[in-house]
């Protein structure tokens, strides 16, 4: 199996785990204020940490499954729709944090992660509101604002263990590592010392 592909299926087995993990767990917690959002934070880190398009791919395909789950309200298409613009800001936003150098420090990279994943959800909700043309199918504004804090903390604390596996996974199969020049042999590295009567 080629680098690429195992990247791939490894985002995609996390995309469904993130989903059964929202779905049946994080939502279900009775924690104070907002509930935590696994899934925008697993997109918004991959949009990161690989770029524009793998984030607004993986985005598009975890978005469709949470739609689609069970218990899930709302307008059908609202989270493939927010997390897809997500992932791709998210790159955007990479570029720019990291310049050249493509690492963005890590305080730099949580922030942008629990910012961003926070108005992901935001933006859902108010999504559903404006499709719906009922301004009752999403929190008001006093309550969307008072539930943003808790959202960022959350995605904040999420993403301690989101952005590092990512990070990861990106070292061993990204783009960096399938470009990489090949070592060079023990003979190249280590090259015989001359005769006295050769010439080097």
């Amino acid at each position: 199996m080629s680098a690429a592909v195992a990247r791939w299926a490894v985002l995609a087995l996390a995309a469904v785990a993130t989903v059964a993990v929202q779905v049946s767990v994080l939502s279900r917690l009775p924690l104070p204020g907002a509930t935590p959002d696994l899934v925008a934070v697993l997109v918004v880190g991959v949009g990161l940490v690989a770029g524009s398009s793998p984030g607004a791919a993986v985005g598009f395909g975890v978005g469709l499954l949470l739609d689609v789950a069970p218990g899930i309200d709302g307008v059908l298409g609202r989270w493939a729709l927010c997390l897809t613009l997500a992932g791709w800001v998210a790159g955007l936003l990479s570029a720019r944090v990291a310049g050249p150098s493509r690492r963005a420090p890590w305080a730099t990279a949580v922030g942008v992660m629990a910012g961003l994943a926070a108005a992901t959800v935001m933006g859902s909700w108010g999504l559903t509101a404006l499709l719906a043309g009922d301004a009752r199918t999403a929190p008001g504004a006093m309550q969307a604002v008072r539930l943003l804090p808790t959202q960022a903390l959350y995605a904040a604390v999420l993403s301690l263990a989101v952005l590092p596996a990512l990070a990861a996974l990106e070292r061993r199969t990204g783009p960096a590592r399938r470009m990489r020049r090949p070592r060079p042999s023990p003979a190249a590295r280590n090259p015989r010392p001359a005769t006295p009567g050769q010439r080097r």
